[in-house]
């Protein structure tokens, strides 16, 4: 009986992350240099008095036929949430290269995902983006 209680205890919430109306496009060389100076800011307050600390999140994005990103899905968090809700806000900012072909079989968006992973050290930072097409 106790199973069953915890089990109706779990919930997952789900993050999705859209385009701010009327913001300017960026492209991935911006959104990799606004996620550096981000986790610039962000180490300090990350590290709180350990060596080093490091994450990756993964990210589908759904694109347009322009290769406007519409939509951002969190598939998997880093360990920060602030750091995620700060690539999701960009990701969803991206202009990419129109996917080829244009629209997958069925007529939905094209999709894409993108890991984002960072290191925080006391003398460095540095932040990762690979982007691949979903399977």
């Amino acid at each position: 009986m106790l199973a069953m209680m915890v089990a109706g205890c779990v919930h997952t919430v789900t993050r999705y992350y859209v385009p701010t109306e009327g913001a300017a496009r960026i492209g991935l060389d911006q959104l990799r240099s606004q996620a550096d100076a981000i986790l610039h800011l962000e180490c300090p307050r990350l590290l709180r008095g350990r060596a080093a600390m490091y994450g990756e999140a993964d990210l589908a994005l759904d694109l347009d036929a322009r290769g406007d990103v519409q939509r951002v899905h969190l598939v998997r968090g880093s360990s920060s949430a602030r750091l995620d809700d700060v690539l999701g806000a960009l990701a969803a900012q991206l202009h990419l290269a129109p996917p080829a072909p244009p629209a997958p079989p069925g007529g939905g968006p094209a999709s894409m995902a993108m890991a984002a992973g960072y290191s925080c050290a006391a003398t460095a930072t540095a932040m990762t983006i690979r982007l691949a097409r979903a399977r």
